[in-house]
């Protein structure tokens, strides 16, 4: 069985990172698999996967699986060009390869842009089990393809060795958001709660590293909580892009990773997190749920609203500027996204702060459920059960 894998591998994101785990993991699996990527950063724990990236005119003209693993719309314009460069072998062969979309969806239900994807893949994944209801709710969707198949991120046991979250010793409690500075993250809301929570006076720090994020971008979000200065506690802000290594230390030199996102389809900063066992306060209903239901995690509720996008201003001149739509996967005022309760997320953090929780008591053997062996297994099933 050859497999052909569009991703992200080797691109700096999150998306990158699951790209270069389920690879991992199809190696790991003895998987016969070929990459189609534009990303060149493979750090030296994912370099079995240099082999196996190959240019487009050296890819193989027969292959078995097809897995495109990107955002739903993209699936679709990269699926058009696939299947245009593999007409010939279908028609030698009587058939198509077998095509798998592994996508999200972090709005709430079915819209739009998943009802293409719906239409015109074979199989479809997705990396959580609240990213399938959005799949499955509509019964148009499931008239189609079924549920979704779940296939979660993998990650290798042996990268934990001696990054286990140890015992501080710092005066100061320390809370900790690392990851995307957008709309759907909420970062602001993090700094909300954080602020509303806690004074001046006492011994807390809120570190938040958020590389994409414009210099100011954490001050104005300070400001616009009415506070001055004078009034706020600690914050520390840095918008430098880190390594790996680096991020552990993070996970090693606080206390309690928190997040307010208004969507996630699995939420990888708040894995590495649980991985370190570290403390991790977070919103219920997202993809999160599926590796911190059956820990000591805080999870808070969340409630529908209509969704939204950022506004990028383009062509700025003296005369003006051109206003124009970003980010969150498409979303539009008529989906709908998950709004956290920020009140509740505040008191969440003060009861972290107030009784020093530090350690993430899990129930569960994490490798026996995310392991790149136990996931490369998983995906082995799937596609030679599709197949037969």
């Amino acid at each position: 069985m050859l497999v052909r894998y569009y991703g992200h591998v080797g691109v700096p994101s999150g998306y990158g990172d699951a790209a270069n785990e389920l690879c991992m993991a199809m190696l790991s699996a003895g998987m016969d698999l070929e990459i189609q990527t534009d990303g060149t950063q493979l750090h030296k724990r994912f370099l079995p996967l240099a082999t196996c990236v190959r240019a487009i005119d050296d890819l193989s003209p027969n292959p078995d699986v097809v897995i495109i693993h990107t955002l739903p719309l993209d699936c679709l314009k990269v699926l058009k060009h696939v299947r245009e460069s593999l007409e010939g072998w279908s028609r030698a062969r009587g058939r198509d390869p077998l095509y798998v979309a592994y996508t999200t969806w972090e709005g709430v239900g079915y819209a739009g842009p998943i009802f293409g994807v719906a239409e015109e893949f074979d199989r479809l994944w997705v990396p959580s089990n609240s990213n399938a209801a959005a799949f499955s709710e509509c019964s148009s969707a499931s008239l189609i393809r079924g549920i979704p198949d779940v296939v979660p991120h993998a990650y290798d046991p042996d990268e934990l060795e001696g990054k286990v979250v140890p015992c501080r010793r710092d005066m100061r409690y320390a809370f900790l958001y690392s990851g995307a500075w957008s709309m759907r993250k909420n970062v602001e809301g993090v700094i909300r709660a954080y602020l509303r929570a806690f004074t001046a006076s006492e011994a807390v720090v809120l570190k938040l590293n958020c590389s994409d994020a414009p210099p100011d971008a954490c001050r104005i979000a300070q400001v616009a909580t009415g506070l001055t200065l004078e009034q706020m506690p600690t914050v520390e802000f840095s918008n430098a892009r880190v390594s790996d290594d680096e991020i552990w230390a993070m996970h090693a030199s606080t206390d309690c990773f928190v997040t307010a996102s208004r969507g996630e389809a699995w939420n990888l900063p708040a894995f590495k997190a649980m991985l370190a066992g570290q403390h991790v306060i977070a919103p219920s209903g997202q993809g999160s749920d599926d590796f911190l239901g059956g820990t000591s995690a805080y999870l808070y509720e969340s409630r529908v609203v209509p969704a939204s996008g950022e506004v990028r201003l383009d062509n700025i001149t003296a005369e003006g500027a051109t206003a124009r739509y970003w980010g969150c996967q498409g979303l539009t005022v008529r989906e709908d996204w998950m709004e956290p309760d920020i009140a509740s997320l505040s008191l969440l953090m003060r009861r972290a702060w107030a009784q020093h929780v530090i350690r993430l008591d899990i129930h569960y053997d994490p490798a026996a459920r995310f392991g790149r062996e136990v996931v490369g297994k998983y995906v082995r099933d799937l596609l030679e059960g599709a197949l037969r």
